[in-house]
C-alpha cells in the first residue's frame, strides 16, 4: 500500500524486489499500479515465469500499465 502511495518514488524499490524475486506476484501488480513503464521489459520477461502465479501477476501488471498509457481504451467495446 505504501509503495503504491509513493508512486514513482517507489520504482527503485520495486525494481530491486523484482531483481531479488521478492514477493513477485504482489510486486508485479504494484509495478503496474505505480505506472513503472521503465519496468515493462521485466514484467514481459516474468510473463513466462515457471510459477503460474508470478506469470499471471506480470500479465496483470502489464494490463494495468497499458490502461494507464491508453486511458479509456478498456471502456470501449
Amino acid at each position: 500500500m505504501f509503495l503504491v502511495q509513493g508512486g514513482k518514488r517507489a520504482e527503485p524499490l520495486i525494481a530491486e524486489a523484482i531483481h531479488r524475486r521478492q514477493n513477485l506476484p504482489t510486486v508485479a501488480v504494484i509495478a503496474g499500479d505505480i505506472g513503472a513503464f521503465r519496468l515493462e521489459p521485466e514484467l514481459r520477461r516474468l510473463t513466462a515465469d515457471a510459477d503460474p502465479e508470478v506469470a499471471q501477476a506480470a500479465r496483470d501488471g502489464l494490463r494495468i500499465l497499458a490502461a494507464q498509457q491508453n486511458p479509456g481504451s478498456s471502456q470501449r467495446g
